[in-house]
C-alpha cells in the first residue's frame, strides 16, 4: 500500500545498519603460505576488522574471532595491520595497538610487542618479514606528549620469540630518516631495505623520498640514501625488482 508522507518525513525500508553491513569490501590482501589473506570489516560487530584466509572450493576462512581487531592507529589513518611468517601470522590489534602473533595450531596469539605505558602510546603499522626470520619489521610511533604533534618514528624490528613483549629492550631499532615514514621493505637478497619518509606539514601525496639503505651485519640500517622524490615530487609506492633495482611510482 503506498504512503503519503511530507517532505523529508518518509521513512526508508533501507536502514543505516542495512547500508552498513552490505559493505565487506577486502583490504590488504596479500599471499602467504600458498594462501590469498585479507582484512575485512565486520559492520554488525562495531566495525571489528578481521582476517581471512582463501580456501579453494569453499568459503573463506577466519583466522581471528572477537575481540580481536586487525587495525592499528600509525599516522592516525592506520597502515598494514598484518604479514606472513614462518612461524605464523604477525597483526596489530586495534584495543592496545600492540603486536601479536597468531597461529592458530597453537592457541591463543601471544604478543611480540611491549605494553604501552599510556594507551595507545605505541603504535605499529607496515608489517613485514625481516630478511632473516627472527624478526617482524615495521615503522614504530611513539607517543611522547601530551600534543598531538609530540610524536617520534622509528623503523624497528620486533623478535618474533616474543622477546620484547616483556623486555622492551629487546625490540631493534633499524633506523629513522624523516618524522613521518612508511614501514621498510627489504630487497630479495637481504641487503638492502626501502621506505618512504615524508616531513611536517608536507602530506604524502605533496612530497615525499625514496630512501634506501644498507643493512648491516647486526641487523641495523646505514646512513640512507634519497634516490627519488623530494618537497615538489611524491614517491607513493616503491618495490624491489631483484636486489639491485627499485620499482617506483611518483
Amino acid at each position: 500500500m503506498v504512503k503519503i508522507a511530507p517532505y523529508g518525513t518518509w521513512i526508508s525500508p533501507v536502514s543505516a545498519t542495512i547500508a552498513a553491513t552490505a559493505h565487506r569490501s577486502p583490504q590488504w590482501v596479500g599471499a602467504h603460505a600458498g594462501s590469498v589473506w585479507w582484512t575485512e570489516s565486520r559492520p554488525e560487530e562495531g566495525g571489528r576488522v578481521t582476517l581471512l584466509r582463501g580456501v579453494p572450493g569453499g568459503p573463506p576462512a577466519e583466522l581471528l574471532g572477537e575481540p580481536w581487531n586487525v587495525r592499528n592507529r600509525v599516522h592516525e589513518y592506520g597502515g598494514r595491520p598484518w604479514t606472513g611468517l614462518d612461524a605464523g601470522i604477525a597483526f596489530t590489534n586495534w584495543d592496545d595497538q600492540r603486536v601479536y602473533l597468531a597461529d592458530p595450531e597453537r592457541g591463543a596469539p601471544t604478543p611480540l610487542s611491549p605494553r604501552p605505558e599510556r594507551r595507545h602510546g605505541l603504535r605499529y603499522a607496515d608489517l613485514t618479514a625481516g630478511p632473516d626470520g627472527t624478526h617482524v619489521w615495521c615503522v614504530r610511533e611513539t607517543v611522547t606528549g601530551d600534543r598531538p604533534t609530540d610524536i617520534r618514528r622509528d623503523l624497528v624490528g620486533l623478535p618474533t620469540s616474543g622477546a620484547a613483549a616483556t623486555d622492551p629492550d629487546a625490540v631493534r631499532v633499524l633506523g629513522a630518516s624523516h618524522h613521518f615514514m612508511t614501514g621498510p621493505k627489504v630487497s630479495p637478497d637481504g641487503g638492502r631495505a626501502a621506505w618512504i619518509g615524508w616531513e611536517h606539514p608536507r602530506m604524502p601525496w605533496d612530497g615525499t623520498e625514496l630512501c634506501v639503505a644498507e643493512i648491516g651485519p647486526d641487523g641495523v640500517f646505514g646512513p640512507h640514501r634519497v634516490l627519488a622524490g623530494g618537497p615538489a615530487e611524491s614517491v607513493c609506492q616503491v618495490e624491489w625488482d631483484g636486489s639491485e633495482s627499485l620499482l617506483a611510482l611518483t
